[in-house]
This record gives C-alpha cells, structure tokens and sequence, in this order.
C-alpha cells in the first residue's frame, strides 16, 4: 500500500506564520522608530481614505469531518474604502481575498476565500509620522472549497476578519505606496462538512491615499 507523502501540519504552519509575523512587525517597529516626528505631506484630519493591497502569501483551508487540510502559496488582494476621522485614525469598509491550489498526488483542490466586513486603521502616536499604521476589520467569512471539477463545490458562510501591519512611503499629495504584513481568518459551517476554517498570512504591496 502506498504511503502518502508527509505534508505540513496546521500546527507547523501556525509556527511558520508567527515567526515571520514577528519578523514583520519587528521590521515595521524600526522603520517608525526611527522616524522623524513631524506630519507627512497630504495627512489630513478628515477626508477620502482608501487603501488597495495585493500580495503572495500562504493559506490553509481545514474541515475536520472530511479530513480535509489544504495549504499552498496563496495571492491575495484587499481594499479598505471610508473616511479619516482624525489624524491618526480612519474608519473604513473592507473586502480581502485570496485564492489558492493544492495540487498534490492526491488530488487537485481550488479554494477561494473572502471576508467582508467593517474596519479601522490607526496611525499610533510616535508611528504616524513613519506612516507605520495597525487595521483591524471583521465581519462576514465566504469560503469555496473545490475538489472535483465535475462536482459541486462546498461553501460556507460565517465570520472573519483582517488584521494589516503595514508601513507607506510619500510619493505625492494623499497618495502612498508601502508593504505590509496581512492575516486573514474565518470559519463557518459548510455546506457538506460540519466546519470550514481557512487561515492565511501575505506580503503584500499596498497604493494608499488620506
């Protein structure tokens, strides 16, 4: 009987994932302390405010009742849209997604994930001038899960949320650019499976204006 090959366990990819989190952030954390203190040009205390991200990262889909655990490297893209409501402060609707394949002997798994929610992005005391900022959105959770190309998909609707750490550069009045370190998570029940749960964690590049 052939063996199947031994892959990445969840809690091997949580391992992976906090450390270059922390990798991130502690990069993010010397560029803002190192910053000079005093407001960037086209920083505005009300306003538009909008940032549009896409990346390459790793995600992971798991439904425990069909022994279902897929990861792969995954492209991700997100938009924050609303309105600064301080200096260092904006809140804001939010849409991220991501999409990936595990194609393995086994078989070929597509799995899209989205979240849709409401959010805030706040510029920290000594960070905002470094434009060193945290979001933080949650809401609705929609995963599709696709294992056969001549059979239905499974989908589940539940709940999720973002979280961005990021820093931008100044390239012209209230228009950035930067990077920044993205996790996305939900879980919800599915539609052939008790639980979905997809996780993912992406660098990626961000085009920003406030």
């Amino acid at each position: 009987m052939q063996s199947r090959p031994t892959r990445p366990t969840h809690a091997h990819l949580r391992s992976l994932s906090a450390r270059a989190a922390l990798i991130g952030a502690s990069a993010i954390y010397l560029f803002g302390a190192s910053a000079p203190a005093h407001a960037a040009p086209g920083d505005s205390d009300q306003g538009l405010f909008y940032r549009l991200g896409v990346g390459i990262g790793y995600g992971s889909l798991g439904a425990d009742a069909a022994l279902v655990d897929d990861q792969a490297p995954t492209l991700t893209g997100s938009l924050a849209l609303g309105a600064k409501v301080s200096r260092t402060a904006a809140l804001h609707a939010t849409f991220a997604g991501s999409f990936f394949i595990d194609d393995h002997p086994f078989g070929h798994n597509e799995t899209s994930f989205a979240t849709l929610g409401l959010g805030v992005t706040l510029w920290p005391g000594p960070f905002e001038a470094a434009g060193v900022y945290l979001s933080l959105s949650l809401g609705f959770a929609f995963s599709l899960w696709d294992s056969d190309p001549d059979g239905a998909p499974s989908h589940t609707i539940g709940f999720g949320g973002e979280i961005v750490i990021g820093k931008d550069w100044v390239v012209a009045d209230a228009l950035r650019v930067g990077l920044g370190l993205e996790g996305v998570a939900g879980s919800g029940p599915g539609e052939y499976v008790d639980t979905q749960t997809h996780y993912g964690l992406a660098v990626v590049f961000v085009l920003s204006g406030r």
